[in-house]
């Protein structure tokens, strides 16, 4: 039986070539976590209700900006031994579980400098990269897998479908499209 497996694909940073030269906004990065969808079902996201339960009056999604903030439903965690308790539980759950990190990364401020010769977004580029990894980390093991990715805006999500879209209806192999969308960015 071939294991199926899910990239769940978060990014941190912005797209936004012309804040390149922000040293806070200079990098984009794409990072997924290929996870099986056995574990993802049967224990890892039953331990994750768990500890939202444990903390959080209410069904939280687990933003790091807010938590470290500790803005919201986070709020909980502005007494340092609660704090210290779910730390110490996020970092058991990390440790327990079996999954595979893979991280893609465009400096923004050497992307502008040859912004003309550039025929996709940052995103774009980071995101087909990422699957390209994801596509020969799948091959190495004889399974299949499908992506989850975060929300990111109506305008944003719409780019993505359109993208994607044009892969399919291209009728090329994923990896083959992959290739090509990355040739043509460099």
């Amino acid at each position: 039986m071939t294991t199926k497996y899910r990239m769940y694909i978060d990014e941190s940073g912005n797209p936004d070539l012309n804040s390149s030269d922000d040293p806070n906004h200079r990098f984009l990065s794409l990072t997924g976590v290929i996870i099986s969808l056995a574990d993802a079902d049967n224990v890892i996201r039953p331990a994750m209700d768990a500890l939202k339960h444990r903390y959080f009056a209410e069904s939280v999604v687990l933003h790091r900006t807010d938590i470290i903030n500790r803005r919201g439903p986070f709020s909980v965690l502005k007494d340092p031994s609660l704090r210290l308790d779910f730390d110490q539980g996020i970092l058991h759950y990390l440790a327990a579980s079996d999954y595979t990190v893979v991280t893609v990364c465009i400096d923004k401020k050497a992307a502008n400098e040859r912004a003309a010769q550039l025929p996709y977004e940052p995103y774009q580029y980071c995101l087909a990269v990422l699957i390209e990894r994801f596509h020969h980390w799948l091959r190495e093991r004889s399974a299949v897998g499908d992506l989850m990715i975060e929300a990111r805006g109506t305008r944003e999500d719409q780019k993505l479908a359109q993208m994607f879209r044009a892969c399919r209806q291209s009728r090329l192999r994923q990896t083959a499209a992959v290739e090509q969308f990355i040739k043509r960015w460099r």
